[in-house]
């Protein structure tokens, strides 16, 4: 399992929510590296159990609106848990939910270019 501690996911933005039979990835932008560089990556959820949402069991999760801050997160082998405010400019609509998926793994796939350079592939 990578270190999700040698990464800062605070404030960092949701960018892709999908689920692929008990399997969930969560994509992620402007995420800081231990050097402080903006990259990309995806957090990696296999052998999904259980997803709660604000403590209420649900069968998935998506996204809410079309953008999602990270506020907070925890991970642990088999856990994570994350804070998302999603926000919608166009009705001036925002919503915090608080997640918790309980999995066989949890793994952070960080992308080795920065930002800028992974945009420009």
């Amino acid at each position: 399992m990578i270190n999700f501690n040698d990464f800062s996911f605070h404030d960092s933005t949701v960018i892709n929510i999908k689920t692929k039979n008990d399997s969930l990835f969560i994509s992620l932008e402007d995420v800081k590296n231990s050097s402080g560089e903006k990259i990309k990556g995806e957090i990696v959820l296999k052998g999904i159990s259980k997803i709660s949402v604000d403590e209420e069991r649900v069968d998935a999760i998506s996204q809410v609106y079309s953008l999602g801050v990270l506020i907070d997160l925890e991970a642990t082998e088999n856990n994570l848990s994350i804070i998302v405010a999603w926000h919608d400019f166009k009705p001036k609509k925002s919503l915090t939910l608080a997640y918790s998926i309980d999995a066989k793994s949890v793994d952070w796939i960080a992308h080795d270019k920065q930002l800028e350079d992974v945009e420009n592939d």
